[in-house]
Parts: structure tokens; C-alpha cells; sequence
């Protein structure tokens, strides 16, 4: 009965009918869907999981593209093995489940016996938990900083007032590193509809991470230690460059300042306790504006900051360069715009604060 409930609500990949190699790995065409592994360097692999015909080759996020490698594949009558220069994917064929093993043999990271599934157009990964295994990463997040035990969500989140258990918050970054010793590896999920990740949260058998629509497409990497495993990630994502001088230095950041002076006491106070300020945020523009043609040409010639009253521009525009401050700008504009029939330039900040970093 049990397992009659389980295919009504969820469908996995299924087992092996075909596959066929490929320049960086292997495509495999399964019951109910397709998977490609793609080798990006000995130490990252990827893999995608569809219920389509074809796959969505594009990302926001990865810059790498594959290397030319050298790896091995050899055909077992229940798995497939693909062996790079740092670890062995091992693909069981009935049913189609992804296990990773360094070259001795030993297991790292493996799928739970529900592989990849979906329920509707939700998709999910679950891994089975490993003896001591732990978790960090997912970028900003409270709580702490062992994630097993808890579960997120990534969903960008203008997250007000938030405590020590808000989920999800500002940013979301579907990144995190699995620890456990002697390995430590990466998994970057690379989905751009909202994305879950449960480590543990309910249950000691596994952990598992989903999005609510689209292919499953992760990237696994394996490095010796948490900073080379970031190394890959950034090698997949991209690095910064490096930043300027000026910008190396205590960041203040509070939601408005009002009025004008206290942006001024707050500045001061930098200067009596010897800290350089180096960013000053975040001064929002209430009011809401419906505006029309008549609206705008009517504050087009008395507005010198065009489209808004003066009484709601940001203050720190009005710091001048004789204080001895210079000031970034970071303006939250909230407008609802009515059907205009010309175009809209940016609008210019007033003169006195066109001073920049």
C-alpha cells in the first residue's frame, strides 16, 4: 500500500534504458526522463536531470565553461563508472541513482534510495546523510553556522526587521559544503526558481535540496580543505576584482535617515571615534507618485531633481563637499507609473552632491 501512495505522488528518474558519451561525459535516457554528466575540471562534475527532451543550456551564474579532460568510463551489467583525476562518479543503472567515491573507493557523497524525484513540477535531490557529516554555506542565513538540523529556503526576501529566525532574507546563494572528515565537498544548485534545502531537518537518513520548477542541475566539487572547495566555486562562478583602497572600511547601514541633521550627528560621530566611513545607507522615497503627462512637464520645469519634490529626495544628497565628506548614494525609489506616452531619463541628483566615490 505503502508503495502504491508513493508513485501516485512522486516519480523518480527511473532505471537505465540508453546512454552515449560524450566530449566532457556521458547522456543517459531513462524511463521517465534524461540526465547528462558534464566533467568541467577532475575536481567539479555536473549533473542534469529533465523530464524533457532537451536541456535549458544556459546559466545567470556559471562562467566556466568545460576543460578538455582525460577520464574513463567503464560499463558494469548494474553501473556505470566515470573516473576523473580527483574521484569516481558512480551511476547505478536500476534504478538510475548518482554516488560519488574518492579513487580508493570510498564513499563521499551518494544518493538516497529516492535519487532524484519529483512531486507536480517540484524537483528533488535527496543525499543520504553520512556518519558525522555537517553542513555550511547557503550565504546569508541566520542561524548557525552547522546547518544540519535546520532547513531554507532561497527566495529573495525584503526581510524587515528580522530576527535570529527569519528565513529567507535578502540574498539567496544555493551553495553549500559538505564536511566530513577526510572529505569536504561542494554542491552548487544551480536553479533559478525558488530553491529548498534540508539538512537533517526532519530525519537522520538524509538531506536533500529542490526547486519548484525546472531542471534539477547541480554542480559537485571535492576539494582537501573548506577554501579549496571555494576556490572551485568561485572558479565556476567568477571573482571579483580586487577592490579599491577607499573601499576597505567600516560600512554603516541603517533603513533612513531623517531629518537632514542626522545624517550629519552620525557622520561626527565617525569623525570624534577616528573611523572612516566608507558607505552610508539606505534613505528611501516614500511617498508614492502616480505621474502624468502634465505631472511631468509641470515638475520638469520647477523640479531640479525631476519627478520628485524636494522634500522627498534623500538628504544625503545635501551634504556638500565643504563638510569633508564624500557620500555613495543608495536610493530606494518606490513609484507606480501610469501609462506614459514618452520616455523616462534617469533622473539627475542635484548639483551639490554630484561629488561620488
Amino acid at each position: 500500500m505503502a508503495s502504491t501512495f508513493q508513485s501516485i505522488t512522486s516519480k523518480s528518474l527511473g532505471d537505465l534504458i540508453s546512454y552515449a558519451k560524450h566530449d566532457n561525459g556521458i547522456d543517459g535516457h531513462t524511463s521517465f526522463g534524461n540526465f547528462k554528466v558534464s566533467l568541467y575540471t577532475d575536481s567539479i562534475i555536473r549533473i542534469t536531470v529533465t523530464r524533457e527532451d532537451t536541456y535549458e543550456d544556459f546559466s545567470y551564474s556559471v562562467i566556466l565553461k568545460p576543460k578538455e579532460l582525460y577520464f574513463e568510463i567503464a560499463d558494469h551489467d548494474n553501473l556505470i563508472r566515470i573516473t576523473t583525476k580527483a574521484f569516481v562518479l558512480t551511476i547505478s543503472k536500476y534504478p538510475v541513482r548518482f554516488s560519488f567515491h574518492d579513487l580508493n573507493g570510498q564513499v563521499i557523497n551518494e544518493d538516497d534510495s529516492f535519487g532524484t524525484s519529483w512531486i507536480g513540477d517540484q524537483v528533488t535531490t535527496y543525499k543520504k546523510l553520512q556518519p558525522d557529516e555537517r553542513f555550511i554555506g547557503l550565504g546569508e542565513k541566520t542561524g548557525p553556522l552547522d546547518r544540519k538540523g535546520a532547513a531554507y529556503q532561497n527566495w529573495n526576501t525584503d526581510a524587515y526587521a528580522y530576527n535570529t529566525g527569519t528565513d529567507p532574507l535578502y540574498s539567496s546563494m544555493p551553495f553549500y559544503i559538505g564536511v566530513r572528515q577526510p572529505f569536504i565537498y561542494g554542491i552548487f544548485l544551480d536553479n533559478t526558481h525558488k530553491s529548498f534545502f534540508n539538512f537533517a531537518a526532519s530525519n537522520n537518513r538524509f538531506a536533500s535540496f529542490s526547486a519548484d520548477a525546472g531542471e534539477m542541475n547541480y554542480y559537485f566539487m571535492l576539494g582537501n580543505s573548506v577554501g579549496e572547495v571555494i576556490k572551485h566555486y568561485t572558479e565556476l562562478t567568477g571573482r571579483m576584482e580586487l577592490p579599491p583602497q577607499w573601499s576597505i572600511g567600516y560600512q554603516q547601514c541603517r533603513y533612513s535617515y531623517y531629518p537632514d541633521k542626522e545624517v550629519f550627528t552620525v557622520a561626527q560621530t565617525f569623525r570624534e571615534n577616528y573611523l572612516n566611513l566608507v558607505l552610508g545607507d539606505i534613505d528611501p522615497i516614500l511617498r508614492p507618485h502616480s505621474l502624468n503627462r502634465n505631472q511631468h512637464q509641470e515638475q520638469k520645469q520647477n523640479d531640479e531633481y525631476p519627478f520628485f519634490h524636494k522634500e522627498c529626495a534623500p538628504p544625503m544628497y545635501y551634504i556638500n563637499d565643504s563638510s569633508g565628506f564624500t557620500c555613495v548614494l543608495v536610493v530606494a525609489l518606490k513609484l507606480r507609473l501610469e501609462i506614459l506616452p514618452f520616455s523616462i531619463a534617469t533622473p539627475t541628483p542635484p548639483t551639490q552632491s554630484r561629488r561620488l566615490m
